[in-house]
C-alpha cells in the first residue's frame, strides 16, 4: 500500500496517509505529543528482566548437574525458578493494572493512527490509479487528488475535523 505525506491537519508538521484495499479505508497517521510512563512501570519492567535473568541461570545451573546425584538441589531450583517465574506474572498482572505500555516511551511523540475515511463508492484503489498528494488549493494543507474513471472527474480530498472529505475539483 502506498504512502502520502504531506501536513494533511494544518499543524505545520508532516502526516501521513495510506489507503487499505481491504476495507476501503483511508488512514490518517500523525505525531502527537505523549506523557513519559508512569515511573512504577519502568521499575516493575526492570525487576521482570531481572528476574528473568535469574531463571536463566538457574537454568544453566541445573543443567550441569547430574539428575543421579543431584536430586535436591535439582528440586530446590526448579522451586526458585517456580517462585520467580510466579513473581513475574504478579508483576505483570500490576504493569497490566497501570496501563504500562508494551514498549517503553520516555515521553515525547508518538506516531497515532486515525481512521479518516472511506472511499468504497470509488471503487478499489488497489486498481493502480495515481493518487497525488500537494496543497492543491493554497491553503497550507496537504490534499489528496486522483482521477475517477466512473465519472471521468478528477476529485480531491481533505482532511477537515479528522475526516477526508471529498470534492468535485474538476470535470475531465
Amino acid at each position: 500500500n502506498p504512502f502520502w505525506t504531506g501536513d494533511f491537519t494544518g499543524d505545520g508538521r508532516t502526516d501521513l496517509v495510506f489507503h487499505y484495499p481491504g476495507d476501503q479505508n483511508w488512514w490518517l497517521g500523525t505525531l502527537q505529543q505523549v506523557p513519559g510512563e508512569n515511573a512504577r512501570c519502568q521499575v516493575l519492567r526492570s525487576e521482570i528482566a531481572g528476574h528473568r535473568a535469574t531463571i536463566r541461570a538457574l537454568q544453566q545451573v541445573r543443567d550441569a548437574l547430574d539428575p543421579r546425584l543431584d536430586r535436591e538441589e535439582i528440586k530446590e531450583i526448579n522451586r526458585q525458578i517456580t517462585g520467580l517465574r510466579q513473581t513475574i506474572t504478579t508483576k505483570q498482572s500490576e504493569m497490566a493494572a497501570l496501563a504500562c505500555p508494551a514498549t517503553p516511551n520516555p515521553g515525547g511523540v508518538q506516531l497515532v493512527w486515525s481512521l479518516v475515511g472511506n472511499t468504497a463508492g470509488f471503487g478499489s484503489f488497489a486498481d493502480g490509479r495515481p493518487v497525488w498528494a500537494g496543497d492543491f488549493t493554497g491553503d497550507g494543507r496537504a490534499d489528496l487528488l486522483f482521477h475517477y474513471r466512473g465519472d471521468l472527474n478528477w476529485w480531491r480530498g481533505s482532511v477537515i475535523g479528522g475526516t477526508l472529505n471529498w470534492t468535485l475539483a474538476a470535470n475531465w
